[in-house]
């Protein structure tokens, strides 16, 4: 990534949150295809991203200066069967934005990802103008750390080098999106099955720093060909050599504003090892994620070739216990909206009981205390429901302990 500010094209606002509890129905892609042309598809799963933060370099008594690097991400869905479907008996489920990690990273000085930064600012497009100039674009700031220090993204912790994080989102309906579900994704098992090879293609779409759009955002689509299917790990970050990753690379440039970009395989009808895919056209799975450009051995040149974190690990997230106990919320507070109020209690007991746990400091499990606490009041027994407010009130009168590593 490259330092480049957005800030002439961002405008404040806002009407959309991260990380509530709003309810995502099913947006399918490939089965509208038909109407849509699936590259339009894919660039309407973007959104564009700028982080900044101050940088303190120049010493304690000089005046900060504010830095800013620019960069993609992207939306799924994931369903929920305990949320049942809806009217018109589409799944419903939760969606999540997912980016590189070391885009909610600050910079050191050496061009190197460093510390979390507070917060991303995100910039989306709408259906509609949004001003009288015709602008179909909005934005919104998304915390990457809240006011207690703690972390408000999902990463890996049991693959620390993984460059994946994910948030919980929710735009309305005035904006203009699409998700990609979880079962589209192109896991280890799918690529074994397939036979995908080093002469299968790719693609990705992104933001391209040359142009970011003035009217809207327009995401650039880049192709290229799988170039190797490591079979072990590899050592992927410079500054920890001793750790290593799942990565694919693929021969496609990847360059400035492209990292947390989608990163598609697109594969055809006839396919090698004596195998045919009987569907028609090409189908197109979740690859991974751009992670950016692989340098030659000094570190100064792009070599053409681009990392790409398997979408496996944002599937290793979704699996975690804090994902869990989010998911149990959300079940819980659909439950408690409908008047099931025996549920939606086991619910929130179970989502407490893992917070408790795995991250009893954690903003997670006070926002949790207090969505439980409203239950309890809402089924009348408000000695319990101030129980839970008091612990909540316990933990979020304090900064975490220990400020979360990368």
């Amino acid at each position: 990534m490259r330092d480049k500010s957005l800030c002439c094209l961002l405008l404040p606002m806002l009407f959309f949150i991260l990380c509530n509890m709003a309810v995502a129905q099913n947006k399918p892609n490939q089965d509208t295809a038909q109407t849509e042309l699936f590259i339009d598809q894919i660039k309407k799963t973007v959104v564009f991203l700028q982080t900044s933060w101050l940088d303190f370099s120049n010493g304690p008594n000089q005046q900060p200066q504010i830095k800013s690097t620019v960069g993609t991400a992207f939306l799924i869905f994931v369903p929920v069967p305990e949320l049942a479907k809806d009217a018109s008996g589409n799944g419903r489920g939760l969606d999540f934005l997912v980016t590189a990690k070391h885009m909610i990273r600050q910079k050191t000085p050496d061009n190197q990802p460093g510390p979390y930064a507070n917060k991303v600012l995100v910039r989306f497009n709408t259906l509609a103008p949004v001003d009288a100039t015709g602008k179909r674009w909005n934005s919104f700031d998304a915390k990457v750390l809240d006011e207690r220090g703690d972390l408000q993204w999902f990463v890996d912790d049991s693959d620390p080098v993984a460059d994946v994080a994910l948030t919980p989102i929710f735009l309305d309906q005035t904006a203009e999106y699409k998700t990609i579900p979880s079962d589209d994704f192109a896991t280890k098992s799918f690529v074994a099955e397939q036979h995908v090879n080093e002469n299968d293609e790719v693609l990705f779409t992104g933001l391209f720093t040359g142009y970011f759009g003035a009217q809207k955002n327009y995401p650039i689509v880049r192709h290229g060909r799988l170039a190797l299917l490591p079979g072990e790990d590899v050592a992927i970050d410079p500054a920890k050599p001793d750790k290593k990753s799942q990565i694919y690379l693929a021969e496609v440039s990847s360059f400035g504003g492209n990292s947390g970009s989608p990163v598609f395989l697109r594969l055809g009808t006839l396919r090698e090892e004596l195998t045919i895919n009987r569907k028609l056209g090409y189908t197109y799975h979740l690859l991974g994620i751009m992670r950016g450009f692989f340098p030659d051995e000094e570190g100064k040149q792009n070599t053409g070739i681009a990392l790409v974190v398997p979408a496996d690990k944002i599937l290793e997230i979704l699996s975690g216990e804090r994902i869990k106990a989010y998911i149990a919320r959300a079940v819980a507070e659909d439950r408690a909206a409908k008047g099931d109020l025996k549920t939606a209690e086991a619910k929130f007991q179970e989502s407490v009981d893992v917070l408790e746990k795995q991250a009893p400091e954690s903003s997670q499990l006070v926002a949790t205390l207090r969505s439980f606490a409203a239950m309890l009041q809402q089924a009348k027994r408000g000695d319990d429901g101030k129980g839970m407010l008091s612990k909540a009130q316990k933990i979020a009168d304090h900064p975490v302990s220990k400020a979360p590593e990368p």
